[in-house]
């Protein structure tokens, strides 16, 4: 934390000059209406954009060490050492009204055909975010670290993968350069969430005109970034969407192996989020030797894109690396959409009580992720509920400060 604050602080502006000199465009407009449709949760401004600043308050005193303790308070459990034992299987009973929402004659049922499992991966560790800390384990118990001076990747303003990455550069002394879509006016001048804590832990924002981010950073390795990176440089894909994830994804699947074991599950079905599909690419490819299903909702955009970043992914694997293969029954994961295609971060009344809902259960899940795969679930609970359901909580719950934000908004 020490090495973070005393860290030098690039200005707002300095970035957007750094941006434009790289990426030789026309400066930034002072707005961005119209801006080019991306699928990351930062496009969506929620702030009028003739908004004031607060008069107390300096454009850039987000930025400032002072800031920086109170993110520190306010993330202040992440910051310690990641548990080493496995994330914990734990019983779930669903709100009674919920359920009978999608499935009216549950109400002559007992307690038990509302009960689901969850996989308590957001209690993984409590210094990087969810499944992040899964995604990372390669980098994090490399002894090949010592080979880089620096880190770059990609991906949006609110990104968990953004903040994990942001806190493994700064545990390993490591510079990070993050490149994202042009920020948001009010967001430029009043970081938030995610995006805060990242630049206090010393991230460095290269912003991209949203179209060319569009077109030019895709989930594996773009042609785009070669001219920036050096032999030094290590480059994370956008979501860790790479090789390196299956490691601690492998992992996962046999902490999965032994909880169905010991709970004496007879028929489970596991069910996750996706955004870039990475963690149910590979958790599936390891489940299969236990002929074990895994079920996956696309919350960033629709099956054929999620269908896409898997044919990116298995485009990256080594020569000879066992892929999945879609001709069978387990090779890839089954793809459970919602009746509704949900904007991803656009505030949806719907997905806010389901959230609330969730509330109820004593456990926090995130609003970005959570709402729409259980959405997903419920609308097919008929048919989902003689399963042992198993709902893999990726976390990400840091993550719903700034979209609550939105709401308000």
């Amino acid at each position: 934390l020490e090495r973070a604050q005393q860290r030098p602080r690039a200005t707002q502006q300095s970035h957007r000059e750094a941006s434009n000199t790289q990426l030789g465009s026309d400066p930034a407009p002072e707005h961005h209406h119209g801006a080019a449709e991306d699928h990351d949760a930062d496009v969506y401004d929620p702030w009028p954009t003739e908004r004031p600043a607060p008069a107390a308050v300096s454009p850039h005193s987000r930025w400032s060490d002072t800031s920086f303790a109170s993110v520190q308070l306010e993330l202040s459990g992440r910051f310690r050492k990641q548990r080493p034992s496995p994330s914990p299987l734990q019983e779930l009973v669903l709100p009674a009204g919920l359920v009978w929402q999608h499935d009216p004659s549950a109400r002559n049922r007992s307690p038990a055909a509302r009960t689901v499992w969850v996989k308590r991966d957001d209690m993984l560790s409590t210094q990087y975010p969810g499944n992040k800390f899964r995604k990372l384990w390669h980098y994090l118990h490399s002894r090949d670290m010592s080979l880089y001076t620096g880190i770059i990747s990609h991906g949006g303003h609110q990104s968990n993968a953004m903040l994990a990455i942001a806190q493994f550069a700064n545990d390993r002394e490591l510079t990070f350069d993050y490149f994202t879509p042009t920020l948001p006016t009010r967001l430029a001048e009043y970081p938030e969430g995610n995006l805060q804590a990242a630049i206090q832990l010393g991230m460095n924002i290269v912003e991209v005109e949203p179209h060319l981010f569009q077109k030019n950073f895709g989930t594996s390795r773009s042609p785009f970034l070669e001219k920036h990176i050096q032999p030094s440089t290590l480059v994370i894909p956008r979501g860790v969407a790479c090789e390196a994830a299956e490691e601690g994804v492998a992992a996962l699947a046999t902490e999965l192996r032994d909880d169905i074991a010991e709970h004496r599950l007879t028929n489970p079905l596991v069910v996750l989020p996706s955004g870039t599909g990475t963690t149910a690419y590979f958790l599936q490819k390891h489940l299969c030797e236990w002929e074990i299903p895994v079920l996956t909702t696309p919350c960033v955009g629709h099956e054929q894109y999620l269908r896409q970043q898997w044919a990116e992914l298995e485009e990256q694997l080594p020569p000879g690396h066992l892929r999945s293969q879609p001709t069978s029954d387990l090779g890839l994961p089954r793809v459970l959409n919602t009746s509704t295609l949900y904007r991803f971060a656009r505030p949806h009344r719907d997905l806010y009580y389901l959230w609330e809902f969730l509330q109820q259960t004593g456990i926090e899940f995130d609003l970005l992720y959570a709402p729409v795969t259980w959405k997903a679930i419920l609308e097919q609970w008929p048919e989902l509920r003689e399963c042992d359901l198993i709902y893999v909580h990726c976390g990400g719950a840091e993550g719903n400060i700034s979209q609550l934000g939105r709401y308000v908004s």
